[in-house]
């Protein structure tokens, strides 16, 4: 048993079991004292679907009579979800994409409580399986490193509100994981590629945050030229495409359900106001400083991001492994900073930043390692929000939302910087080796002898 325990890899095992168990024990009890008004809301529209209640699925503000009904009924059963039901009352929201309702409504048995229980589980759970293989993506050895994220999320609040209206970011968390798990060597394999690239459409289908995600992923295809990996990865968009239109058509009868959501889209994007949890650096600013950034920020954090990805594909000619990664990560850090509506929960996906930044890099100085760890752990206190308001105590309007998008602003220059850092350095060693090069050759036409006979005798 002694020699057991001794082992390296039982006693990561064992770090990890404690780690989910500190994870899993904290989420649930957590859970267990909130009512989940995302989920009703969702949970509530599949119901309406499953019954037959509605001609216009997205027209579902319109229908106080419904939202009555479906109240009364909240009212007799009490407990949650008459709490949840008198948050939206007597409204019926429906915002989400049809693939979303068409892929969550699989899970629903129709019993508030145990779907309840049924998602919070689920997310629970395949978050932290997503934290282990992220931190060995990332090359974080031991599995320390998950009892520490374990501990920490305890004071994260993107994650703690995810949790408390019981929203799908940690699905996508570990979603997005499951994808650089199937890009990574995918180059070798067009089955890896199609897949791939269905897996991250589809994930944008479903939670349309992820758009700066895909154009910035197939934006690194186009900068190293590998226009053959890029038509598989087209063809795995499309069959993402195809498998959305057809959940549409067995869920609400027809495909023209997606036009129906972009057409309602707009209003819930443009409308949506701070103080409901919409913590966007454009609407925290609008709201503020009344001066509306959303022309320009969308433009400017995907430029600087663009640009850093050619210099990096310019200089950097043996791609490393975690290309993908950092276009993902700066991708979810420009809609952060530059979307109408971010919610509060949907800075959970900021830990992929966090979390490839604090990585260990044993090739950079001890220098520049101490900075950006520093720094990195100043950004995630500021996504942490609470602990860093309850230190500071400023009365600022809506303090969370603001110190959330400080934080990501602040990761966003960091991703930039480790985008660039192989770039800066290759340049430098570049400049050098010419630089010796042009002294060698001078040094060497010095030294040659005058009036030797040769070609070039002055």
């Amino acid at each position: 048993m002694i020699e057991w325990f001794k082992s390296f890899d039982q006693r990561k095992l064992l770090i990890r079991l404690l780690a989910f168990l500190i994870l899993f024990n904290f989420g649930w009890n957590y859970a267990q004292e909130r009512v989940g008004v995302d989920f009703y809301n969702y949970w509530l529209a599949s119901k309406i679907l499953a019954d037959g209640g509605v001609r216009q699925f997205y027209d579902g503000p319109s229908y106080p009579a419904l939202a009555l009904k479906y109240f009364r009924a909240a009212r007799e059963e009490g407990g949650r979800r008459l709490a949840a039901a008198q948050f939206w009352s007597p409204s019926i929201g429906t915002s989400s994409t049809p693939l979303f309702y068409a892929i969550t409504g699989l899970f629903w048995s129709g019993d508030y409580e145990s779907d309840y229980r049924r998602l919070q589980n689920i997310s629970l759970v395949l978050f932290f399986l997503a934290i282990v293989v992220l931190s060995r993506i990332c090359g974080y050895e031991t599995g320390v490193v998950e009892l520490g994220i374990a501990g920490a999320m305890t004071q994260f609040q993107p994650f703690l509100l995810d949790i408390k209206v019981c929203n799908v970011n940690r699905i996508i968390f570990a979603w997005l994981v499951f994808y650089l798990v199937v890009s990574r060597g995918a180059r070798e394999s067009p089955m890896r590629q199609v897949l791939g690239a269905s897996l991250l459409v589809g994930a944008f289908l479903f939670k349309p945050i992820l758009v700066f995600v895909v154009l910035l992923i197939a934006w690194t295809r186009i900068v190293r030229c590998r226009w053959k990996q890029l038509g598989f990865e087209v063809l795995g968009a499309a069959v993402a495409v195809i498998i959305a239109i057809i959940a549409a058509i067995l869920k609400f009868g027809s495909a023209f359900v997606w036009v129906e959501w972009l057409e309602m889209g707009g209003y819930v994007f443009n409308n949506t106001p701070v103080s409901k949890g919409n913590w966007g650096l454009v609407p925290l600013y609008r709201e503020l400083w009344g001066f509306d950034l959303s022309s320009y920020a969308a433009p400017c954090f995907l430029a600087l991001s663009a640009v850093s990805l050619w210099l990096r594909a310019r200089f950097l000619k043996i791609e490393r492994e975690p290309e993908d990664l950092l276009a993902l990560s700066l991708g979810l850090l420009t809609y952060m900073l530059s979307a109408r509506l971010c919610w509060s929960h949907y800075y959970t996906l900021a830990l992929i930043p966090l979390l490839l930044i604090l990585r260990p890099e044993l090739e950079q100085s001890k220098i520049w390692r101490a900075i950006r760890l520093g720094v990195g752990l100043l950004a995630g206190l500021l996504l942490s929000a609470k602990p860093v308001d309850d230190w500071l105590n400023l009365a600022i309007h809506e303090s969370w939302g603001v110190y959330m998008c400080c934080g990501s602003f602040v990761l966003f220059i960091l991703v930039l910087t480790e985008t660039l850092k192989s770039n800066t350095a290759i340049a430098a060693r570049n400049i050098s080796s010419s630089l010796t090069k042009s002294r060698s050759d001078c040094q060497v036409a010095k030294d040659r002898p005058l009036g030797d006979g040769k070609i070039g005798h002055p």
